[in-house]
């Protein structure tokens, strides 16, 4: 995978609902909300050979997009304190993935360059989710106080 991005965290990601009301929690107020993950997108070029009897390199546009993936985060205050988040999770991402109509594979190679690419990607998602994403969360709780229930 050459010259590629993840796009869609500014604004592809939204909250499926309203997030839950407050809920006291052990001496703190807590709110939950469920995330749509589904404006998630990669574009990359990806660089293959041996599509041909000359075995020539080729350089191929992929596109893959999240569907049907969803996840939850809670965020906790202490009162008087900042909100930060104390559980995140996403469950199974999963993809569609398309690509240039330059690459010609049969249905075994088309399958395994499909799940190359997935699992790759896959993990690029997570790895952004999880540290960089859940980074920005804390900062956007940073300075809310939540209300008491």
């Amino acid at each position: 995978m050459k010259e590629g991005a993840v796009r869609g965290f500014d604004t592809g990601i939204r909250r499926t609902t309203d997030c839950n009301p407050p809920a006291p929690v052990a001496f703190n107020v807590s709110v939950s909300c469920i995330l749509d993950f589904n404006g998630l997108y990669t574009t990359f070029v990806a660089k293959t050979e041996g599509d041909n009897l000359l075995g020539t390199e080729k350089r191929v546009p992929v596109n893959v997009t999240v569907v049907d993936t969803t996840g939850r985060f809670e965020a906790t205050s202490a009162t008087g304190r900042a909100g930060v988040v104390r559980t995140f999770h996403i469950d199974k991402i999963r993809l569609r993935t398309t690509y240039g109509d330059n690459l010609h594979l049969n249905d075994a190679r088309k399958t395994e360059f499909l799940r190359q690419i997935e699992e790759k990607v896959t993990a690029v998602l997570y790895d952004a989710l999880y540290n960089e994403y859940m980074h920005l969360l804390n900062r956007a709780l940073d300075g809310l106080r939540f209300p008491n229930p």
